[in-house]
């Protein structure tokens, strides 16, 4: 019996592993030095206990859990009206994490200031529309689209672009 195929696919698996601790090596290295030269990144806490920090980069590319809605014949009408309440609670903290999440993907490149995209449709509330293709820096924490203080009847679908000079 040849053995050749089981060794080959054991030392790929070996190198994989190697490979794979080298870079998370690498980036907590790499992080490590981000964190000494660039400002602390203050993260809003967002409504929902649930969601991991968003300004470590290990979390950057954890997709949120979307909201589950019942349907409406299978539950009363006051449980249907909390889970649209819970829903709402959720997506708008959705909206906050991704938002943080954002600023503080901005910050570790070199990005000081952003600008705020809509989807640019018929569905984008009139605060959006107000502050669309506007640039506004990180640092403040008022009256900037990142607060996702619109989105009264369904989630937020904008934005915040990351401004980088180059």
């Amino acid at each position: 019996m040849d053995r050749t195929p089981l060794l080959i696919a054991g030392a790929v698996i070996l190198a994989v592993v190697c490979i794979t601790t080298l870079i998370q090596k690498l980036l907590g290295k790499r992080q490590q030095s981000i964190n000494s030269q660039e400002p602390q990144i203050s993260s809003r806490q967002s409504d929902s206990p649930d969601h991991p920090d968003p300004t470590k980069p290990e979390n950057w590319w954890i997709d949120l859990p979307r909201p589950n809605m019942p349907r409406k014949r299978d539950v009363t009408p006051e449980e249907y009206e909390l889970a649209l309440q819970r829903a709402k609670d959720q997506r708008r903290a959705n909206g906050i994490w991704t938002f943080e999440r954002s600023k503080a993907q901005g910050l570790t490149v070199g990005a000081r200031r952003y600008r705020w995209r809509t989807s640019g449709d018929s569905d984008v509330c009139d605060y959006c529309k107000s502050k669309a293709d506007r640039t506004f820096s990180w640092e403040h924490d008022h009256d900037h689209p990142g607060a996702h203080q619109c989105s009264e009847i369904d989630s937020c679908r904008c934005y915040a672009e990351p401004i980088i000079k180059g």
